[in-house]
């Protein structure tokens, strides 16, 4: 958590207004926040990353939760937090937060926040950062008009952990690349780097990374390391279209059997 809010400060500091920590609350077995306990380790998550910032000099910082419920368990539970707790609909309707406030963080944004998220965070004055912590959101072109597909891809990921169950994880931590890891088939719970890249991989792309064991795979990562930042992800992809080939070729020759027997 301490990582997360560190990489996101970086960020601000050198001048990014918007940014977005991702921060995994599951194991890779997927039972950190299914069992026991769950809803104080959420709630404690929120609190450090945010306590963090504000210790690690991000200055004042207010904390939108996307519901009342949130915002009182949190309060409830911190009453002695470092930053300022608000709603979504609170921020809306008055578009206006404390005198001081430097970075406004929406904590577990979802999709149907974006448009007001977008409406409050281009309401802000210029020195104040937008965070999107653990975002809700999915993928950023499904189901958005423009000005929220454009609102939500200016922002930098400054930190993001995700594992990929039975095949591996995706990790970025600013300012350096997203890396891919594949689970180690020889060590439980290590993993192999498999590529770096300066944007994450779409979801077909990181199918091909983590399932690909040949030879031909690593000979591309290893060339990969020569070439400008992102080529690796490049290279995979040229793979994976090069595989798809006997795939178009046998329905062309089906689709050309089909029309002969019409004949």
């Amino acid at each position: 958590m301490n990582r997360a809010s560190q990489t996101t400060l970086l960020a601000l500091r050198e001048g990014q207004q918007r940014c977005i920590a991702d921060v995994n609350l599951e194991s890779s077995s997927g039972t950190y926040l299914s069992d026991e306990g769950a809803g104080d380790r959420w709630l404690a998550l929120n609190h450090d990353f945010l306590e963090f910032l504000v210790r690690d000099g991000a200055g004042k910082v207010t904390a939108v939760f996307p519901n009342l419920a949130n915002a009182t368990l949190v309060q409830s539970r911190f009453p002695e937090s470092p930053f300022s707790i608000t709603t979504v609909s609170q921020a809306f309707n008055s578009r206006q937060f404390e005198e001081g406030t430097k970075v406004v963080v929406f904590v577990g944004p979802d999709d149907n926040s974006v448009e007001r998220i977008r409406a409050i965070s281009e309401g802000l004055e210029p020195s104040v950062a937008t965070v999107l912590y653990n975002p809700r959101i999915g993928d950023y072109n499904v189901g958005k008009g423009e000005a929220e597909k454009t609102f939500l891809k200016s922002f930098l990921t400054t930190y993001s952990m995700r594992y990929v169950r039975g095949m591996g994880a995706v990790f970025r931590a600013y300012p350096a690349p997203w890396q891919i890891f594949r689970d180690d088939p020889d060590v439980p719970g290590r993993y192999e780097l498999v590529t770096e890249a300066a944007e994450r991989p779409a979801v077909w792309e990181l199918d091909y990374l983590l399932s690909s064991q040949d030879e031909e795979t690593a000979a591309v990562q290893g060339s990969a390391g020569d070439k400008e930042e992102g080529s690796s992800v490049v290279g995979y992809t040229f793979l994976y279209l090069l595989s798809a080939v006997p795939v178009f070729i046998g329905i062309g020759v089906v689709t050309i059997l089909f029309v002969n027997s019409l004949q």
